[in-house]
């Protein structure tokens, strides 16, 4: 199944957040899939936003009290760890609807893992926002929606986490560090932001291990597709997996904008045959993915080739 809506954005700019993302890349993708693969777009009159209930079962008091605050200095304090923004273009009003959005944007990750969970695959054209930690919005994530899903609806599953991001899944890695029940594994830049950041106030935070680091040094690109398939073999090994949540990323592509993602540099013929490992390896396993990084005029391609990929071998 495929979860979209164009409304879901997240449209940052029109809340005066600048970050060099293509908001309409989920837009892109969904238009080229549509009519071969008569795939519908959502209802949103079904979905509830994410309550305080549901971002308490991952986020501590203070950071679930700032992001629902109807006070404008406490709301400030999310953005500013999640978005660096500055207090004289922060416009209140603009992030109530901002966060509003991204709440009900976290509802549908969730009802992502549940379908995933209950009835079949499912990709959310959307969702990974893995960078947000237990106390501390971060990286353009203001919550993390993933570890509510697997929270909300996986509390009792196996799961494993394989993060394709060019960043490392920090806050994944963080927050089920002490869960027996849900493994991580993250590729990802070995320098760079979030490993060398040292005015991060989260402290030794995104230095906790996933279960699985994988890390690339800029220039050790030709080495990528053989330790991905050798490290996701290992960890598909350590359980027999309920569900696999894929946050699959288009930062790590070659032509990707974004200036702190460029240690990892991926040809289109590379990140085709990285989709090709993983899904030969997780064909037979339910899985729930997520965009997770794109950046740029071009991330839309990569991403629709990996949902059409899945589409034509059965895997939605």
């Amino acid at each position: 199944m495929i979860l979209f809506h164009k409304s879901l954005g997240p449209h940052f700019s029109k809340f005066g957040i600048d970050i060099p993302i293509d908001e309409k890349r989920a837009d892109k993708v969904f238009e080229k899939i549509k009519h071969p693969f008569k795939v519908e777009a959502l209802n949103l009159q079904e979905f509830e936003k994410l309550s305080e209930a549901d971002l308490r079962l991952v986020h501590d008091e203070t950071m679930v009290s700032e992001i629902l605050s109807d006070q404008s200095d406490e709301l400030f304090r999310s953005f500013e760890k999640a978005y660096e923004i500055k207090k004289e273009n922060f416009d209140f009003k603009k992030a109530q609807g901002l966060r509003d959005q991204l709440l009900l944007h976290g509802a549908v990750s969730g009802h992502c893992i549940e379908i995933a969970l209950t009835k079949e695959n499912c990709f959310f054209l959307g969702g990974g926002m893995h960078h947000a930690m237990e106390g501390e919005p971060r990286g353009f994530c203001l919550f993390n929606d993933i570890a509510i899903g697997i929270k909300k609806f996986g509390s009792h599953k196996k799961i494993l986490i394989v993060d394709l991001d060019a960043h490392k899944g920090d806050g994944s890695a963080q927050i089920f560090q002490h869960e027996k029940n849900v493994k991580t594994l993250s590729l990802h830049m070995k320098e760079g932001w979030p490993l060398d950041n040292p005015d991060d106030e989260a402290g030794v935070g995104w230095r906790i291990p996933s279960d699985l680091d994988i890390e690339f040094r800029k220039g050790e690109e030709g080495s990528y597709l053989e330790r991905l398939e050798e490290g996701l073999g290992l960890a598909l090994s350590w359980e027999s997996f309920d569900l696999v949540v894929v946050v699959w990323g288009a930062d790590t592509f070659e032509h990707d904008n974004l200036e702190s993602a460029k240690l990892i540099n991926l040809s289109r013929e590379d990140l085709k045959k990285r989709d090709e490992i993983v899904l030969s390896k997780i064909k037979k396993l339910r899985s729930a993915s997520f965009m997770g990084g794109g950046y740029g005029s071009l991330s839309h391609e990569i991403f629709s080739r990996t949902v059409v990929r899945m589409l034509k071998e059965g895997l939605l």
